[in-house]
């Protein structure tokens, strides 16, 4: 994994685990997957861009909502020339439709203009950020990113899976897709499913 590793480590307190990162670059590289779809961009973000790029195809988009992210994030792919493999969406969030539901997710109108016709082999469920009571339930939307881009065999890690909010998320994820869990890290935060 260290070949893939950016010049420069964007991380923070919510950044994903080492031990997780590694378990989704081996799953992403044996598995062939070539089209990701991540909310919330990171070190994931830099990492899977720089695989691609050393295989010359491939391209993660990330929907990224906080602005200062967003700029660092953007001046990170370029500085480490992956602006052909990476693409990072800004896209506000805005409160979340489902009736008993409480918290923001990404606009849909945003992210729908930039992701229209792409259909994606893997999905990285890491954002927007939903750790307190009022954000508990931001991210149960992304299973509609599931449920609209994917292709017919397709990956999908969600971060945090153990977290209030984010295990009803889980739970709904596995039942609606009929997802196998592939892999758990014991160490980590992450979980790995596929189709």
């Amino acid at each position: 994994m260290n070949n893939f590793l950016p010049t420069y480590f964007p991380y923070s307190t919510f950044s994903i685990l080492y031990s997780d990162l590694e378990m989704l670059l081996n799953h992403t590289i044996f598995n062939g997957s070539t089209t990701i779809l991540e909310t919330g961009s990171g070190l994931s973000t830099l990492v899977l861009g720089k695989y691609f790029k050393f295989i010359g195809h491939g391209k993660v988009i990330s929907l990224e909502n906080d602005k200062k992210w967003y700029d660092l994030m953007t001046n990170l792919i370029t500085a480490d020339e992956l602006s052909d493999f990476v693409k990072i969406v800004y896209c506000p969030t805005i409160d979340i439709k489902h009736s008993n539901k409480k918290g923001k997710w990404y606009d849909e109108a945003v992210y729908q203009e930039e992701i229209a016709g792409v259909k994606f082999d893997g999905f990285i469920l890491d954002g927007p950020r939903a750790n307190s009571p009022a954000l508990i339930d931001s991210r149960y939307p992304s299973y509609t990113l599931i449920e609209g881009y994917a292709k017919s065999n397709y990956f999908v890690f969600m971060d945090d899976y153990k977290r209030t909010g984010d295990k009803e998320n889980f739970a709904n994820i596995i039942a609606k897709f009929h997802l196998s869990i592939v892999k758990q890290n014991r160490h980590g935060k992450g979980v790995l499913l596929t189709k």
